[in-house]
């Protein structure tokens, strides 16, 4: 009887997993690494998606060499049906469970379509919330075309370390598409997207740069592996894209928010490097008998030199101005990424009078209280 439990198991086993059937063979799907979106002259939606090419045996092109990868396209008035279309021309099953990246045009993002959007896509089958939003300054699909492996790895591999790279030192956000979509719908924090763009490509810019750190995608000055630059953070409201931030904006910006705990920082020509000794603390306190909020904002720093040490002082008013800077420039485009709006609804005791208080208007309006602590090391 043991013998004949034990062979029923291993058949009901064997059923299970059974990875030899059609639709489990890795042959037959096409795994997209990133998708494309833009828009068209015509208004229509065209997706872009970036696969691996099966090289032929004794092919001489490696599995990191561009060749390896191809780019195949679809147009239609919406999203979804530009995806069909693009699914019933890919001689494959389109596969997203391994998409890393959802490469939008700033044409597209900056679109009313946008939001419509991204709930298409938040709905299609298959497709994680884990790949990240990129919003790039000209046309996604020559900004895919232009992504290329680097230094010996394949292009997931590749883009996965660069994108980790770019958030550890600060210069872009952590933009998920599942976190961009929540936000959208959300009334408590606005979103921001990965800013990037080809190198010598016009961008969008609030303010031109004067520095090295206050540079935008597409015009730092510098050459290297990669052709596709990534730098700052695109702001959105109501899903729309309506400004951007440059890198160090950015860099503070993840400090508020949790995402980081230090920053190279350039102060008269000087580097030093910025180290928060705690999280970044904010008190929201509605003050309703002036009409408007007062936001206090503390950071407790420590600074430590890579070449020579400037006067805590002047890093510290410099560090102050910065701050305000970012404050001002997400006001100026009615945004509010910072979250403070989850200390504030705190005081209200129903959702009804939550909404009804207009956080972002108020927002604009608040009283800004900035401490800025700066101790050497």
């Amino acid at each position: 009887m043991r013998v004949f439990k034990t062979a029923v198991a291993l058949v009901l086993l064997s059923a299970v997993l059974s990875g030899c059937s059609m639709a489990q063979q890795v042959e037959h799907n096409a795994y997209v690494i990133t998708m494309g979106v833009d828009l068209n002259d015509s208004g229509d939606c065209v997706i872009s998606i970036q696969i691996p090419s099966i090289a032929p045996s004794g092919s001489a092109e490696g599995e990191n060499s561009s060749a390896s990868y191809v780019i195949s396209t679809a147009s239609a008035p919406t999203f979804s049906e530009a995806l069909i279309l693009l699914e019933a021309v890919t001689p494959r099953k389109l596969n997203y469970r391994q998409m890393i990246s959802l490469v939008a045009s700033q044409k597209i993002a900056s679109s009313p379509l946008f939001p419509a959007l991204m709930t298409e896509l938040m709905h299609t089958y298959g497709l994680f919330g884990s790949a990240q939003l990129i919003i790039c300054a000209g046309n996604a699909k020559d900004f895919l075309s232009t992504q290329t492996p680097e230094i010996g790895t394949r292009l997931s591999t590749s883009v996965n370390a660069m994108l980790e790279n770019y958030r550890n030192q600060g210069f872009i956000p952590e933009a998920l598409i599942s976190q961009v979509h929540y936000l959208t719908q959300s009334r408590y924090s606005d979103p921001v997207a990965i800013y990037a763009a080809t190198s010598d490509e016009r961008h969008f810019r609030n303010v031109p740069p004067d520095a090295v750190e206050d540079s935008y995608p597409g015009s730092l000055p510098s050459t290297g592996l990669a052709v596709n630059e990534y730098m700052g953070a695109a702001l959105l409201q109501n899903g729309v894209m309506v400004g951007v931030l440059n890198g160090t904006q950015t860099q503070i910006l993840n400090m508020i928010l949790g995402k980081s705990t230090d920053m190279t920082y350039f102060v008269d020509g000087y580097t030093v490097q910025l180290k928060l000794k705690k999280p970044v603390s904010n008190r929201v306190d509605l003050c309703k008998d002036i009409g408007k909020p007062e936001i206090n904002l503390n950071f407790d720093l420590a600074v430590k030199a890579l070449t020579v040490t400037p006067d805590t002082e002047t890093i510290r008013a410099r560090f102050t101005d910065d701050v305000v800077n970012l404050i001002e420039t997400c006001r100026l485009f009615k945004t509010e990424p910072f979250g403070f709006a989850f200390a504030a609804s705190r005081q209200f005791k129903t959702l009804d009078e939550w909404n009804a208080y207009q956080w972002r208007e108020s927002f604009a309006n608040a009283n800004m209280q900035i401490t800025v602590s700066i101790e050497s090391i």
